[in-house]
């Protein structure tokens, strides 16, 4: 039987890295981590708006 596949995404201002903790919990599963680009180091004058 295959393993599970899990995207993980992580919430504002995190980046993937944050999920490391959980994926060594999670032996066997196929984990795959999005990174968001907005999450990602921009000056302040990039960051958009709602």
């Amino acid at each position: 039987m295959t393993p599970p596949t899990r995207a993980l995404v992580h919430g504002s201002f995190h980046r993937k890295k944050m999920w490391s903790l959980l994926i060594e919990e999670l032996p066997g599963v196929d984990v795959r981590i999005i990174q968001l680009p907005s999450s990602g180091p921009v000056p302040a004058n990039q960051w958009g708006s709602l």
